[in-house]
């Protein structure tokens, strides 16, 4: 077991962020001790096991924020646990460590979503780096991805006033054509509801001419306004029981 850069009093930046939980997993016990104890150092923390099996009952059973996770264990291996640990809990950050010769490992490790790999023997402040590195790669992500969550309830959010602007819109503008077909009947007592049956009649022929549903729509509306003109004739004219002249 080796560890370069022991010393993990002043040799260590304290963390300014806030605190994070952070898993160890080494089936080397003087290993995950000396990380936990860098880790606490640095103002985290720290729960270390020494297998997989342990990990993912610590990780079923609590909220960790990174897992730093030797890749050769007995029982499972560390591929495994980044597995199981992304389908539990996605959003924390994974780094791997591996022996020289497991270095193809840990790359594919990347690419099943570990945030970074460490080579052993390790050194305790790239420890320390590439958790503050993948700590805050895994805040950015989980920031963007609320930042999407409330676009789209934004977006919907807008959608629906607008939608319901637009019910709005045409509720008043069939109130104004009812009301205006209203006036035209207060005009001519003679011709009363001419208006609607008219509408009735082109609605019925529209249908059996298989026009589609925005034509029946626009046919509606201009037949249920047909004689709107009337409406700006005066009485005089308008009511007159003979003939009218030629500037009538």
């Amino acid at each position: 077991m080796t560890i370069q850069g022991e010393e993990t009093g002043d040799s260590t930046e304290k963390s300014g962020g806030p605190k994070k939980r952070i898993l160890v997993v080494d089936d080397e016990a003087p290993i995950e001790r000396l990380l936990c104890r860098t880790l606490k150092s640095e103002g985290h923390d720290c729960v270390g096991c020494h297998d997989g099996f342990a990990a993912m009952e610590l990780i079923s059973s609590g909220t960790f924020d990174a897992i730093i996770s030797d890749f050769r264990m007995p029982g499972t291996n560390g591929l495994e646990l980044l597995r199981s640990a992304r389908k539990t809990s996605p959003h924390l950050a994974f780094i791997m460590v591996t022996a020289v010769d497991d270095l193809g490992l840990g790359i594919q490790a990347m690419k099943e979503g570990a945030a970074d790999y460490l080579l052993k023997p390790l050194n305790l402040e790239a420890v320390t780096v590439a958790l503050h590195r993948a700590l805050e790669q895994k805040n950015l992500e989980t920031e963007i991805e609320n930042y999407r969550q409330n676009l789209e309830r934004m977006v919907d959010e807008r959608t629906s006033q607008l939608h319901a602007a637009l019910q709005r819109i045409e509720f008043n503008y069939i109130e104004t054509l009812e009301a205006l077909a209203a006036a035209l009947d207060l005009r001519d007592n003679e011709t009363a509801s001419h208006s609607r049956r008219v509408m009735a009649y082109s609605v019925e022929m529209a249908k059996s001419m298989a026009c589609g549903k925005e034509q029946i729509k626009t046919i509606t509306r201009a037949a249920l306004l047909h004689d709107i003109g009337k409406i700006g004739i005066p009485d005089a004219i308008m009511l007159k029981p003979a003939r009218l002249t030629d500037a009538e």
